[in-house]
């Protein structure tokens, strides 16, 4: 009889010991009726789209409703909410061990909801014309996602950063098959 069991694994991988933490979250593109992008300016400056950490507990999309409501002032139904892909960010915050997956997400705004939003938190939000992007402090790896987003495309992928520049990436469109 052959014995089909695992061998005892004797050591744990960095994410088991916790020697390295992966940190879920999403990211949320929203759109206004005239096509302008929301994002929200963070402290250091840059803007991104609103989001944040997910609770422990929470769905990816629950999540994206709950940061995109707190971060807009405007409560947006989870269903609207289109998934378009994940981005992993290995060693992001190299000095707290921490890799980030992110699930973003893009939202159409109907013209009353965009009229009502409003920084709700510290960081002021602000619609921006898709062209003008070019010229905002962003992240450098936004610029191998946002054309999927920017086009509702769905992709994956996974960009690596050295000391806040982008070392290496791969982001690709994905092509579901059914």
């Amino acid at each position: 009889m052959v014995d089909l069991k695992r061998p005892k694994m004797t050591t744990l991988n960095p994410y088991q010991s916790g020697a390295q933490k992966c940190i879920p979250a999403v990211l949320i593109y929203a759109f206004d009726p005239r096509g302008r992008v929301l994002l929200l300016q963070k402290k250091n400056g840059i803007w991104n789209g609103l989001g944040g950490k997910l609770e422990l507990g929470e769905s990816f999309r629950l999540a994206a409703a709950r940061e995109f409501a707190e971060e807009s002032g405007v409560g947006v139904p989870e269903d609207r909410l289109q998934w378009l892909g994940s981005v992993h960010f290995p060693n992001f915050i190299p000095q707290k061990s921490e890799d980030w997956h992110v699930q973003v997400f893009r939202c159409e705004l109907t013209a009353d909801e965009a009229s009502r939003i409003k920084s709700a938190e510290s960081e002021p939000v602000a619609f921006h014309d898709v062209l003008g992007l070019t010229k905002l402090a962003m992240w450098p790896g936004d610029v191998c996602f946002l054309p999927h987003v920017l086009s509702a495309r769905i992709f994956e992928g996974t960009i690596w950063y050295t000391d806040g520049n982008v070392r290496r990436s791969d982001v690709r469109v994905l092509s579901l098959k059914t």
